[in-house]
């Protein structure tokens, strides 16, 4: 639901979500952590992101994984998330790199 509001309001185009990775014989606080991919394409902060990427700045304005971080916390679940920046588009001059989704990886273990 948090995706989809963000979604209705402009903030991304649209998401995608994979929790194949997802075994309910091993969710568990003990247990290997259990990953989930959520893509989203053209966040309105994706610029502000990258820019704060390249210059190793600590600070990112991705409000969309914190957002997410913040829920899984609330819900007793540990959540590390590691955001990847994509270009959809094959380009084989790494100049020309111009990405337009954010894939983040979040390892999810119950507390």
């Amino acid at each position: 639901q948090i995706l989809q509001k963000f979604k209705e309001s402009g903030f991304i185009e649209k998401y995608t979500l994979d929790g194949s990775d997802y075994d309910s014989r091993y969710w568990g606080p003990d247990s290997p952590p259990t990953s989930v991919t959520v893509t989203f394409d053209s966040p309105a902060t994706l610029g502000g992101c990258l820019i704060m990427t390249q210059e190793a700045g600590s600070f990112r304005p991705d409000y969309v994984g914190q957002a997410l971080v913040a829920y899984f916390e609330e819900c007793k679940v540990n959540a590390e998330y590691t955001p990847y920046f994509v270009d959809k588009e094959y380009r084989p001059n790494p100049d020309d790199y111009q990405p337009s989704q954010v894939l983040g990886q979040f390892n999810l273990r119950p507390k």
